[in-house]
């Protein structure tokens, strides 16, 4: 059984990572160092041409670009 867990970190830092499992028989404990380094706030949001009034039921492909994580 694997369980999956996402973790945002708010700050640069290096974190404590300690996991452990279990069962009726014995259990296990490891610990890690996880380094997080700081990350650039998003920009140059572009979407292409969207227009100002769709009809119902209509169908529009779009596409987008934005640069992430960028000095």
């Amino acid at each position: 059984h694997n369980v999956v867990f996402n973790v945002i970190y708010q700050s640069a830092a290096v974190f404590k990572l300690s996991l452990t499992a279990s069962n009726h028989v014995s259990n296990v404990t490891v610990s890690y160092n996880v380094t997080v380094g700081r990350m650039h706030r998003m920009r140059g949001l572009w979407v292409s041409a969207v227009p100002p009034v769709l009809p119902p039921n209509a169908t529009l492909a779009l596409a987008a670009h934005v640069l992430v994580d960028s000095a």
